[in-house]
């Protein structure tokens, strides 16, 4: 599979639920302006590359992308919220590192693919322990940050360039962002299904 078919694959559909109804599971109902300028803006500066170091090419897309997620999360989740999201986006991301680094080691009991069952698992991380969108989306992407921490290091070592915000990358992210949701809306399922079962034992009580 061609790097980046994943991403405009699970974009589609993200956009196709968000235009029939589901833009609250898809998005928390952010605005279809706000959404179109950010895509629009990612796709400009997906072209434009910063070099960093040796061997190492940020996208400008990137940059843009974690600009605009934590300006987000500030603004939206103020104080503790915020530093739980960062525990998170540790946690997921020391997972995420950790299956890259199994996976180029010995690559054994493969899910989906070595590129994306790191993703799968820190998005399911990402969904289970974190509530917002915005929230989700800032672990997920600092998480996916995290996880290319060995081919940065590979890059500086063995001057192998790197490039962080390639097509390849877009796909773990959008492997990990699918997950998380998924795995949010399941949580937030099995929640109003329990609360539901509490008040009907409490009515069959009495």
């Amino acid at each position: 599979m061609n790097d980046g078919f994943m991403t405009i694959w699970l974009l589609t559909i993200g956009m196709i639920l968000y235009a029939t109804g589901w833009e609250r599971q898809a998005s928390e109902g952010i605005s279809s302006r706000m959404l179109a300028i950010l895509i629009g803006g990612l796709l400009l500066l997906q072209t434009l590359e910063l070099p960093v170091g040796a061997g190492l090419t940020v996208k400008g897309s990137v940059v843009l992308f974690l600009a605009i997620v934590i300006v987000s999360v500030v603004m939206d989740n103020p104080g503790m919220q915020l530093v739980f999201v960062l525990a998170s986006s540790l946690f997921a991301g020391l997972v995420w590192m950790w299956i890259r680094f199994m996976y180029a080691v010995d690559p054994v009991f493969i899910v989906l693919a070595p590129g994306w069952d790191g993703a799968l698992a820190a998005g399911i991380l990402a969904g289970a322990m974190v509530e917002r969108f915005r929230s989700q989306l800032l672990t997920i992407v600092l998480a996916s940050v995290m996880a290319v921490i060995v081919e940065l290091v590979r890059s500086f070592s063995h001057a192998e360039p790197f490039t962080l915000g390639a097509l390849a990358w877009w796909d773990g992210l959008a492997v990990a962002f699918a997950a998380g949701r998924i795995t949010a809306g399941l949580k937030g399922y099995l929640r109003r299904l329990g609360e539901w079962l509490v008040r009907q034992l409490k009515r069959a009580e009495h």
